[in-house]
C-alpha cells in the first residue's frame, strides 16, 4: 500500500519543477525540492527492491529470510518517503505564507 502512495506522490513533484511558480521560487526553496524529488525516488527504489530480491535472489520461493530482509528494507524506505513529504510541506507553506525568501537565496 505504500508503494502505490509513494509512486503517486513522485508524480507530483515532477509536475511542480515544469510550471512558471516554481520558476519564481529563490534557488533555496528549489534546492529542497529537488532534495524531496531525490528523496521520494530512493523511497520508491527501496520500496520496489523487495519484489525485485524476492523473484531473483529467491528465485519466487517463500523464504523467511526474504521476509526479515524484506521487512527492513520496507522500514528503512519510510525514511527517505517522509524527508521528501517534510521538505516538499515545508516549501508549499512557506509559498503560501509569501515568507521572506532572501533568507533562502543566500549561499551557506
Amino acid at each position: 500500500m505504500i508503494l502505490p502512495s509513494a509512486q503517486a506522490l513522485l508524480g507530483f513533484p515532477l509536475t511542480v519543477m515544469m510550471t512558471k511558480s516554481f520558476g519564481d521560487l529563490p534557488s533555496g526553496a528549489q534546492r529542497i525540492h529537488l532534495i524531496a524529488l531525490m528523496s521520494l525516488m530512493l523511497a520508491v527504489i527501496l520500496l520496489i527492491a523487495p519484489a525485485a530480491i524476492h523473484r531473483l535472489a529467491f528465485e519466487g520461493r517463500d523464504d523467511p529470510r526474504l521476509h526479515a530482509m524484506g521487512s527492513r528494507i520496507i522500514a528503512a524506505a519510510l525514511l527517505p518517503l517522509t524527508c521528501a513529504i517534510i521538505c516538499d510541506v515545508w516549501v508549499a507553506l512557506f509559498k503560501l505564507q509569501g515568507a521572506d525568501w532572501s533568507l533562502m537565496s543566500e549561499p551557506c
